[in-house]
């Protein structure tokens, strides 16, 4: 007898599991080496991608909260905050919820708890300690210019790899995330798109050209692209007013 194939929501849910084992390991590891890049890096990962895959897959609650979590790790991650005891232990506390969320069983009270504790964590409750910095700085801004409201624009031209949607990934998806950020001009560039007889349903052809107003940093602009960077051409380039326009203005 043929076993039958699982669904994309059953694949889902093992991939899932083994992320959040993944998780819990970089945490524990994190307990008694709290400045090792690898390891942060290796926590938001696995949360990044269990935020990404819920939300393709119809998991809402979790990429909902999820997306807290893996908020205060990407201050982290930017050199804006130490790894403190007090978020790897909310993290520990999350990884127990978001099981739990995979399992369908919700404690509404305990969700929200732990929603204000990463929200309250990225408000800079937690700082970073002047005695020990984390291995890697702030971001480098300088060379990009800032708007009078503090926002910095960005030119992102995105060509991803055809086999993208082959492998799982939903590109309406990573251009929902970039809107998140801030504000988005999305334009589609359909020129590589063939005639009907020789399209293929599962292959990615669009390009896109898309300018993006944000207060977040040139690494959170990355992350949306970290799964697929490695497959696809993707540029980020900073915008000041004297090159949007003509920009724009070339491309629409």
């Amino acid at each position: 007898m043929v076993a039958s194939t699982p669904s994309p929501a059953e694949t889902f849910l093992q991939e899932a599991a083994e992320l959040l084992e993944d998780l819990e390991a970089a945490l524990l590891d994190l307990e008694h080496d709290p400045h090792n890049s690898e390891l942060v890096n290796r926590a938001f990962r696995a949360l990044h991608t269990i935020k990404g895959s819920g939300a393709m897959f119809g998991f809402d609650a979790v990429a909902e909260f999820t997306h807290h979590v893996e908020g205060a790790f990407q201050k982290v991650r930017d050199g804006e905050q130490s790894l403190s005891s007090e978020l790897i232990a909310a993290t520990l506390e999350a990884e127990d919820h978001i099981r739990d969320l995979l399992a369908q069983h919700n404690d509404v009270e305990r969700g929200a708890r732990l929603t204000q504790t990463f929200l309250s964590l990225m408000a800079g409750v937690v700082v970073a300690s002047p005695d020990a910095p984390p291995e890697s700085g702030p971001e480098t801004t300088e060379a990009v210019p800032v708007q009078d409201d503090g926002q910095r624009r960005w030119h992102i031209r995105c060509r991803l790899a055809p086999q993208t949607m082959v492998f799982g990934t939903n590109p309406l998806g990573l251009l929902d995330e970039l809107r998140a950020l801030g504000e988005c001009i999305v334009v589609a560039l359909p020129e590589a798109i063939p005639s009907l007889e020789y399209l293929d349903p599962l292959c990615c052809y669009l390009e896109w050209d898309i300018f993006l107003s944000t207060l977040h940093p040139k690494t959170a602009i990355e992350d949306v692209f970290l799964f697929v960077m490695d497959d696809s051409e993707i540029s980020i380039t900073p915008l000041d007013d004297k090159t949007v326009s003509p920009l724009l203005g070339e491309i629409l």
